[in-house]
């Protein structure tokens, strides 16, 4: 049901009463995940995550112009850490991240 309202989202068609609405609420848009340690040195993954995330499709359809801190990178960096491969599930940065570990 979540794909199918995805991809109804993504292809802008007006809804029908019975078909699901896509909800997706980043973790970028809540402003506690974020940290201001400067014990934090931002390392190459994360800089290469965050580069992908400029040039997602879903991003740039629902946040143009979006622009990550470093603040929100040192939060996903630490969290990483922590979560390991359930990071995108728990903390997906666009919709389909939060299937991509069941699909692998």
């Amino acid at each position: 049901m979540t794909m199918k309202a995805l991809e109804l989202d993504e292809k802008g068609e007006d809804l029908s009463d019975m078909d699901y609405k896509f909800f997706f609420f980043p973790r970028y848009d809540d402003v506690t995940y974020q940290i201001d340690d400067p014990n934090v040195i931002i390392n190459d993954e994360t800089k290469k995550y965050f580069e992908t995330l400029r040039n997602n499709d879903f991003i740039i359809r629902k946040y143009p112009g979006i622009r990550f801190s470093l603040e929100q990178m040192k939060w996903w960096q630490k969290k990483k850490e922590e979560q390991k491969d359930d990071m995108s599930r728990e903390y997906p940065s666009f919709p389909k991240e939060a299937f991509d570990l069941a699909i692998k």
